[in-house]
């Protein structure tokens, strides 16, 4: 199967770059509907045509958009998945959002809080993150701007912060619970599998 393996040195433009590893990626976008389909054969050097989807499909999954690809990198991960090589996204479980501290900008708290917020924010759409790997253990903006909009949807106080038994964190459990509820992911505890 394709990109069943890591590639084998770093792909990009400059890069003394494998002839195997460019045909790879050319193949999978190919499959992927990323790069039209060449008349006779692929031609195993990385140029513009290769780089521009490279770049779309960096920016359209929230990546480090480069125009480049490395062993084990996060495109390469997020390749792999769209193969179905690897998980769609870090599960989730409702626990993880019995949050101990504040999640919010400027404050001390444990990673795992962090964690469980991004995942469920990036289950209603509203925190984008590397799907391949776990959410930063930390805030950023683009999480503390989920909190924003989420509290914003449901109407909350809207102050991007999420505290341990405040309006915020149980409306994000119920909504976290119907999206996994919808999903079929919901064990009869109310934890994913």
């Amino acid at each position: 199967m394709f990109l069943s393996r890591s590639l084998q040195q770093p792909v990009a433009r400059g890069q003394p770059n494998v002839e195997d590893d460019v045909v790879n990626i050319k193949g999978l976008f190919e499959q992927l509907d990323l790069l039209p389909r060449p008349l006779d054969r692929i031609v195993p050097v990385f140029d513009a045509p290769l780089e521009d989807p490279l770049r779309r499909y960096q920016k359209d999954r929230f990546l480090t958009i480069d125009g480049k690809m490395m062993p084990g990198g996060e495109t390469e991960r997020n390749l792999q998945r769209d193969l179905g090589l690897l998980p769609q996204e870090p599960p989730l479980s409702l626990s993880e959002l019995d949050i101990t501290g504040p999640v919010a900008n400027g404050r001390e708290g444990k990673d795992t809080n962090f964690k469980g917020v991004s995942k469920a924010l990036g289950r209603l759409g509203l925190f984008d993150f590397d799907r391949t790997a776990e959410p930063p253990p930390f805030i950023t903006r683009g999480l503390e701007d989920g909190i924003r909009t989420f509290q914003q949807k449901m109407g909350l106080t809207i102050d991007g912060r999420i505290l341990r038994g405040g309006e915020t964190i149980g409306a994000l459990k119920q909504a976290a619970a119907q999206t996994m509820s919808a999903d079929g992911k919901t064990s009869p505890k109310g934890d994913a599998p």
